[in-house]
């Protein structure tokens, strides 16, 4: 969920607008990511629902874990999307485990797949949100990483002239 909802809530950097990404030229937004247990009816053919929502997917974001790597849900599913030609559009993120024992067997086809690692002392959310990102967009990592340490360093002076604006007033007070 929280992956989700950092994909769908980013802001891509204007800089990066218009340029030509992976997928085409870089929009203003990502577009809406679907997850089925949150947008599936009850009572539909799930089987023909996955394979509708990955028809209109442009990358396919795989969540890697043992028991990711042992469902053949997981694995016909990335199957079904490799059919499509989007094989290079697979993006693992590793919850757990490594990689060998949490990439599904569809992942494990001699390609060196780079994945986002959100194990802890890994990448870890922040920085692997980051490479998720930076995979949708078709941009560089570093790009993205440049432009949260601006943002970040801008909150930071926001915030102590906030501190430094109420310090003033209670003075005057």
């Amino acid at each position: 969920r929280w992956l989700h909802r950092r994909v769908e809530r980013y802001r891509v950097p204007s800089q990066l607008v218009g340029l030509q990404g992976a997928d085409g030229p870089v929009s203003r937004r990502l577009r809406a990511v679907f997850r089925d247990r949150e947008e599936f009816a009850a009572g539909g053919d799930l089987k023909a629902e996955i394979e509708e929502a990955l028809s209109r997917s442009s990358a396919l974001i795989v969540l890697c874990s043992p028991r990711a790597a042992a469902s053949s849900y997981v694995q016909s599913e990335i199957a079904y999307f490799q059919s499509l030609g989007r094989g290079s559009r697979i993006i693992p993120v590793i919850l757990a485990g490594e990689p060998a024992e949490s990439f599904p067997p569809a992942l494990r086809d001699g390609q060196d797949r780079l994945g986002a690692d959100f194990r802890k002392g890994r990448d870890e959310r922040e920085n692997g949100s980051l490479k998720v990102l930076a995979g949708l967009l078709g941009v560089g990592l570093d790009t993205l990483v440049q432009r949260e340490r601006r943002a970040q360093r801008w909150r930071m002076r926001a915030a102590v002239a906030m501190a430094a604006l109420f310090a003033a007033l209670a003075i005057a007070a």
